[in-house]
Protein backbone atom coordinates (compact mmCIF):
# COMPACT_ATOMS: atom_id res chain seq x y z
CA UNK A 1 0.00 0.00 0.00
CA UNK A 2 1.35 3.13 -1.08
CA UNK A 3 1.07 6.98 -1.90
CA UNK A 4 2.00 6.95 -5.32
CA UNK A 5 4.07 5.09 -8.49
CA UNK A 6 6.35 8.21 -7.59
CA UNK A 7 9.55 8.17 -5.39
CA UNK A 8 8.10 10.60 -3.18
CA UNK A 9 6.37 8.54 -1.06
CA UNK A 10 6.44 5.47 1.56
CA UNK A 11 4.59 2.38 0.62
CA UNK A 12 2.55 0.12 3.51
CA UNK A 13 3.21 -3.41 2.75
CA UNK A 14 0.15 -5.65 4.74
CA UNK A 15 1.29 -9.54 5.07
CA UNK A 16 -2.02 -11.44 4.56
CA UNK A 17 -0.72 -14.43 6.43
CA UNK A 18 1.78 -13.16 9.56
CA UNK A 19 -1.27 -9.83 9.56
CA UNK A 20 1.94 -7.78 10.05
CA UNK A 21 2.25 -3.70 8.69
CA UNK A 22 5.70 -2.69 7.57
CA UNK A 23 7.21 0.19 5.57
CA UNK A 24 9.49 0.78 3.15
CA UNK A 25 10.22 4.22 1.76
CA UNK A 26 10.17 4.83 -2.21
CA UNK A 27 13.55 5.78 -2.20
CA UNK A 28 14.54 2.35 -0.82
CA UNK A 29 12.94 1.16 -3.92
CA UNK A 30 14.19 3.09 -6.11
CA UNK A 31 18.07 2.32 -5.47
CA UNK A 32 16.83 -1.34 -6.25
CA UNK A 33 15.45 -0.32 -10.16
CA UNK A 34 13.20 1.69 -11.82
CA UNK A 35 10.36 -0.25 -12.18
CA UNK A 36 8.00 -0.08 -9.28
CA UNK A 37 5.43 -3.15 -10.57
CA UNK A 38 8.53 -5.27 -10.55
CA UNK A 39 10.00 -5.08 -7.41
CA UNK A 40 6.94 -4.98 -5.73
CA UNK A 41 6.62 -8.42 -7.43
CA UNK A 42 10.00 -9.30 -6.14
CA UNK A 43 9.33 -8.58 -3.05
CA UNK A 44 5.77 -10.76 -3.22
CA UNK A 45 3.24 -8.60 -3.38
CA UNK A 46 0.77 -9.89 -5.76
CA UNK A 47 -2.05 -7.54 -4.34
CA UNK A 48 -2.22 -3.88 -4.54
CA UNK A 49 -5.24 -1.76 -3.20
CA UNK A 50 -5.21 2.38 -4.54
CA UNK A 51 -7.89 5.27 -4.73
CA UNK A 52 -7.06 5.86 -8.03
CA UNK A 53 -4.57 5.09 -10.40
CA UNK A 54 -3.29 6.21 -13.96
CA UNK A 55 -3.11 4.43 -16.86
CA UNK A 56 0.17 3.78 -17.24
CA UNK A 57 0.75 2.51 -13.77
CA UNK A 58 -2.30 0.05 -13.68
CA UNK A 59 -0.90 -2.01 -17.09
CA UNK A 60 2.64 -2.31 -15.79
CA UNK A 61 1.28 -3.77 -12.01
CA UNK A 62 -1.18 -6.16 -14.33
CA UNK A 63 2.05 -6.39 -16.44
CA UNK A 64 3.28 -8.68 -13.30
CA UNK A 65 0.03 -10.40 -12.58
CA UNK A 66 -0.23 -7.92 -9.51
CA UNK A 67 -4.41 -8.02 -9.00
CA UNK A 68 -5.44 -4.46 -8.34
CA UNK A 69 -8.47 -3.49 -6.16
CA UNK A 70 -10.03 0.04 -5.32
CA UNK A 71 -10.96 1.79 -2.19
CA UNK A 72 -13.15 4.88 -1.55
CA UNK A 73 -11.65 5.14 1.97
CA UNK A 74 -8.53 6.96 3.27
CA UNK A 75 -7.78 4.65 6.19
CA UNK A 76 -5.55 2.37 5.94
CA UNK A 77 -7.10 0.11 8.89
CA UNK A 78 -10.28 0.16 7.40
CA UNK A 79 -8.91 -1.07 3.93
CA UNK A 80 -7.09 -3.64 5.46
CA UNK A 81 -10.27 -4.89 7.32
CA UNK A 82 -12.15 -4.30 4.13
CA UNK A 83 -9.53 -6.48 2.22
CA UNK A 84 -9.74 -8.99 4.59
CA UNK A 85 -13.25 -9.55 4.39
CA UNK A 86 -13.48 -9.28 0.63
CA UNK A 87 -15.26 -5.86 0.70
CA UNK A 88 -13.79 -4.32 -2.07
CA UNK A 89 -14.08 -4.55 -6.11
CA UNK A 90 -10.94 -5.11 -8.33
CA UNK A 91 -10.00 -1.96 -10.29
CA UNK A 92 -11.31 -1.86 -14.29
CA UNK A 93 -9.08 -0.34 -16.86
CA UNK A 94 -11.93 2.38 -17.23
CA UNK A 95 -11.27 3.50 -13.49
CA UNK A 96 -8.12 4.94 -13.83
CA UNK A 97 -7.56 9.13 -12.74
CA UNK A 98 -4.56 10.18 -11.11
CA UNK A 99 -1.73 8.22 -10.56
CA UNK A 100 -1.30 6.31 -6.92
CA UNK A 101 -0.60 2.77 -6.24
CA UNK A 102 -2.11 1.65 -3.07
CA UNK A 103 -2.84 5.22 -1.73
CA UNK A 104 -4.23 5.52 1.50
CA UNK A 105 -4.37 9.00 2.65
Amino acid sequence: MSGGLNFDSTLCVYNTKSHQISWISMDQLKQRGSNIALLLFDMGVRRVVANHFDMFSLQELRQFELTVYKTDCCDLVENIKRYNQKRLPEFQANQHHAAAVNRFC
